[in-house]
C-alpha cells in the first residue's frame, strides 16, 4: 500500500520546471509502489512523484522528461497494474498502455506506448470529440471506464492494439449508454452531454 507523508515538503519550483512555469492541476493519482505516486496532469503529462532528499518532487515523466506529453489536452486518469503496466486516459479520447521498468526511483527501462484505443467512435454523432475516459479501474485484466459522454465501457486490455480515432475497436464494449442533449457547450463550443443512463443489452 502506498504511503503519504504530510510532514514532507513539496518543491513548487521543481514542479513548475516540468510544467513550463505554469501551475498545473492533478486529475488522478495511483501508487506505483510504496514510494512512488503516478499523477495524471492537466497539461497532458504523467508525472512520477517521489522523495528526493527532504522534498517530494517530480522524479520522472511518461513517456519522458522534456519530450511529448502522454496525451493531447489533459491526462484524465491513470491505473497501475504490475502485470499489465500503466494505463492512462486523456482528453484526446485515447486510452493508452505504457510499458517500463522502475527501480530505485528511476526508469531502468524507459516507457514505451504498447497499446492504444480510442473511445470516440462509440459516442453518438456530434459528441465524438467530447468523449474521453475520465475515470477507470482494473478488474481481472479489464478496464471499467466512465466517460465524459455518459457511457460506461469495458475495455479488454489484452485485446487492445494500436488504433486511431477512425477504428471502433473490438476490445471496447459499451456496458451502459446514456442519452445526450444539446443543453450545454464547453469553452471551445463542444457539446456537453446531459446524463440519463439506460442499459444496453
Amino acid at each position: 500500500r502506498g504511503k503519504l507523508e504530510p510532514e514532507q515538503s513539496f518543491s513548487n519550483a521543481a514542479m513548475l520546471k516540468h510544467t513550463g512555469g505554469q501551475p498545473c492541476g492533478v486529475n488522478c493519482v495511483t501508487f506505483l509502489d510504496t514510494d512512488t505516486t503516478v499523477a495524471a496532469m492537466d497539461n497532458g503529462a504523467i508525472f512520477l512523484f517521489g522523495v528526493l532528499g527532504a522534498e517530494t518532487t517530480v522524479l520522472e515523466a511518461v513517456p519522458g522528461k522534456g519530450g511529448p506529453k502522454a496525451h493531447v489536452g489533459a491526462a484524465l486518469c491513470v491505473v497501475w497494474d504490475a502485470r499489465i503496466g500503466l494505463v492512462s486516459s486523456g482528453q484526446d479520447g485515447y486510452v493508452r498502455v505504457w510499458d517500463f521498468e522502475w527501480r530505485e526511483g528511476k526508469f531502468s527501462r524507459p516507457p514505451i506506448q504498447t497499446k492504444q484505443v480510442s473511445v470516440q467512435p462509440f459516442a453518438v454523432r456530434g459528441f465524438q470529440r467530447a468523449c474521453a475516459v475520465q475515470n477507470m479501474d482494473m478488474l481481472e485484466g479489464k478496464l471499467i471506464c466512465g466517460t465524459t459522454a455518459n457511457i460506461i465501457m469495458e475495455i479488454d486490455v489484452a485485446a487492445m492494439e494500436q488504433t486511431e480515432h477512425d477504428v471502433k475497436h473490438r476490445s471496447v464494449r459499451v456496458v451502459h449508454q446514456g442519452h445526450t442533449g444539446e443543453s450545454r457547450r464547453d469553452k471551445q463550443g463542444i457539446l456537453l452531454p446531459s446524463l440519463e443512463v439506460k442499459a444496453v443489452a
